[in-house]
């Protein structure tokens, strides 16, 4: 009598309760056009700054968080790098497609509420591993912005850090390179996975506190504080001259 043999090959994923993903991020000025010595030794230190975020993940919901640090290290004009939990807070739902981001900005509490933007990934074949996880690799043109994700398609979840998402796996590692208007390189940040717990139980909540703005309207906010900022130091100079 013969026998017969199904070999069935699947493609292993997992989703879990709740997971917890702790990362390291670090944003690279370029300081090439930088000619004020004093103005590149803050801009140096601030390169050198690496701060550490935990993402925690719960069905279609996540909630990546900056863990409070503190750096002692001065620039020239006793410039420090402090940071605490309560600020630069991202709350992701991709079910209801919307996100919630809690940032501070001169003292003022800010609550921006608005819809997750699509994003256009084109997927590659290469492969890496992340983690004891293997990962695969997506590329994403977003404005002057050029972003390399790397995902892995074992922990299926579609969320990331801050606001990328959207993959057909969790996002462990992204490098985005933001380009200025001339095609020259303006900063690089770096993002990448540095442990994961798959058995996670923290507590956490949706940010409720700060004046809500949609993404338009905070950009609208800033360039006019930045405008102002610009023309208090205009004055001051004037006045130094006089």
């Amino acid at each position: 009598m013969k026998s017969f043999y199904l070999i069935i090959l699947f493609n292993f994923s997992f989703t879990f309760g709740q997971i917890q993903v702790k990362y390291k991020q670090q944003t690279i000025e370029n300081l090439s056009d930088v000619k004020d010595i004093e103005l590149k030794q803050e801009f140096e230190l601030i390169n050198n700054h690496i701060t550490f975020y935990d993402l925690t993940i719960k069905d279609k919901e996540s909630i990546y968080q900056l863990k409070p640090t503190i750096n002692n290290k001065q620039g020239a004009s006793n410039f420090t790098i402090t940071s605490s939990e309560e600020e630069n807070v991202y709350y992701t739902n991709i079910t209801q497609g919307n996100y919630i981001f809690y940032t501070t900005y001169n003292d003022k509490k800010i609550l921006i509420k608005d819809q997750l933007e699509p994003l256009q990934w084109i997927l590659t074949k290469e492969e890496s591993s992340i983690l004891g996880f293997t990962a695969r690799k997506a590329t994403l043109k977003n404005g002057t912005t050029l972003i390399e994700a790397w995902y892995t398609p074992e922990l299926n979840y579609k969320n990331g850090p801050q606001n990328f998402w959207g993959l057909p796996g969790l996002i462990l590692k992204v490098e985005a390179n933001a380009f200025d208007s001339n095609g020259n390189l303006s900063n690089t940040m770096f993002i990448e996975a540095i442990e994961i717990n798959l058995k996670d139980k923290t507590k956490w909540k949706i940010p409720t506190k700060g004046e809500v703005m949609t993404k338009t309207e905070y950009q609208y906010f800033k360039d006019k504080q930045y405008k102002i900022y610009l023309e208090n130091n205009e004055n001051t100079i004037d006045l130094k001259i006089d």
